[in-house]
């Protein structure tokens, strides 16, 4: 890791996302782990919710960014909310829509996590 400058503090490669507030990484990866299908969409969500959090969290990639997530819970979310008029979860419909538009584009990818271990998707 000596070629690559530390993006929060003087030694540190991993933070929050408050703490990555202002700064910028030639790479950014970031767990969106969460899976509480259980829930109403906005206590499913969390901080992912939050706009302002999500524009810090999709804005500090000057060259790739990498997100760890499942896809099919946030489009569960996306789809559970639509349903209720009091849960507002805008800004993720916003984002699978602009991830959608991306992949067709070639300018993003969705890899399933079996394809990661190398199994068949």
């Amino acid at each position: 890791m000596k070629n690559f400058t530390p993006a929060v503090e003087a030694n540190e490669f991993c933070g929050t996302v408050d703490s990555f507030q202002g700064g910028e990484a030639d790479l950014v990866l970031i767990s969106l782990v969460r899976n509480n299908a259980h829930s109403t969409p906005s206590k499913a969500l969390g901080f992912l919710r939050d706009n302002r959090r999500m524009n810090v969290l999709l804005s500090r990639a000057k060259w790739r960014l990498i997100l760890v997530g499942s896809l099919s819970f946030y489009r569960h979310v996306v789809t559970m909310s639509a349903k209720m008029p009091d849960q507002d979860v805008g800004f993720l419909a916003k984002f699978i829509d602009a991830l959608n538009r991306a992949v067709e584009a070639k300018d993003a990818c969705v890899l399933l996590i079996a394809q990661l271990k190398g199994g068949k998707s």
